[in-house]
C-alpha cells in the first residue's frame, strides 16, 4: 500500500483549517504545516492534527515555500501538496473545495 504525506502551506486560515484538516487527516498518513507568518491560531489548531507545524519566513513567492516544503524529510512515498490557496490583498485564504489539489512523487 502506498502512504501518503501531505505538506500544507498556510497563513492566517483559523477559519477554515480545522475543517480542512479533518477532510483530510483519514486520507494521509503525515500532515506538515508550512506556515509563513500567521498572526491567528492558524498554528494553535494545527497542533491538534500534528506536531510537524514548521515556521516559513514568507517572502513574496509561493515557489519558494512550496520548495522549502520538498526538503522536510518526509516517512512515506508520496507528497500531497495543497496548492489550492488564493491569494487576496492582505493575506490568504484556503479555496473551501480543495479541488486543485496535487500530488507530487517524491522519491
Amino acid at each position: 500500500m502506498i502512504t501518503i504525506s501531505l505538506c500544507m502551506i498556510v497563513k492566517n486560515e483559523e477559519a477554515v483549517i480545522g475543517r480542512c484538516l479533518d477532510s483530510v487527516s483519514a486520507l494521509v498518513e503525515e500532515i506538515i504545516i508550512i506556515d509563513t507568518g500567521s498572526i491567528d491560531r492558524t498554528k494553535e489548531i494545527c497542533r491538534q492534527y500534528t506536531d510537524r507545524v514548521v515556521d516559513f519566513q514568507w517572502i513574496e513567492h509561493f515557489a519558494a515555500a512550496r520548495n522549502f516544503s520538498f526538503q522536510i524529510p518526509v516517512i512515506h512515498e508520496l507528497i500531497g501538496i495543497i496548492e489550492s490557496i488564493t491569494w487576496r490583498q492582505g493575506g490568504s485564504r484556503i479555496d473551501e473545495c480543495f479541488i486543485d489539489a496535487k500530488i507530487a512523487l517524491m522519491k
